[in-house]
């Protein structure tokens, strides 16, 4: 996919098409089926993506940027995480982060959720074995700070029970010591 500012305009449009980057992207933000984006606009899935990897590209993390969660358990001590505010760059990152684990769903909170949750992967796999990797990513650690904001500092054990529920396998096999 090509994309590149038109004569006198400050914009970026899609080559192919000559639809305006920022139009996509804030179609995407509406968190729509992508299908409703190709309704709109005459674009792809993987030029809806490439949009939002443009975007990111272009734009970097400012200090007003967060991700707030609400943390509560039910009555049977299941954790419930709840998305309570967001910046766009923000939502944007996780989006096109679960678009690497998830090809296939069209619906931006199915790809935002997969997102949310490798990310919480990373982390919690990380805290495992002692180590901070995951605080090279802006994301990453911007995620993790607002969890332990709303849910408190994990033990070890809460760390092991956190991954459980998101199903990884612990041990050798995993490379998790």
């Amino acid at each position: 996919m090509q994309i590149s500012k038109r004569a006198g305009s400050n914009r970026w449009f899609i080559d192919r098409t000559g639809t305006p980057v920022i139009l996509v992207v804030d179609s995407v933000l509406n968190q729509r089926d992508l299908s409703y984006t190709q309704s709109l606009y005459p674009v792809t899935e993987e030029e809806i993506f490439g949009c939002v990897d443009f975007y990111l590209e272009t734009k970097d993390l400012s200090p007003k940027d967060y991700i707030e969660f609400n943390v509560a358990h039910d009555e049977n001590d299941v954790l419930d995480l709840t998305t309570s505010g967001i910046t766009k760059w923000v939502y944007l990152s996780i989006l096109s982060y679960g678009r690497i684990f998830d090809t296939k769903s069209t619906h931006c909170k199915d790809i935002y959720a997969k997102g949310l949750q490798n990310i919480f992967k990373d982390i919690l796999t990380d805290l495992y074995k002692d180590e901070t990797d995951f605080m090279q990513s802006k994301v990453h650690e911007l995620v993790y700070n607002s969890f332990i904001k709303s849910y408190g500092e994990m033990s070890k054990e809460d760390v092991h029970y956190l991954l459980e529920s998101l199903n990884v396998k612990l041990g050798k096999h995993n490379g998790i010591n």
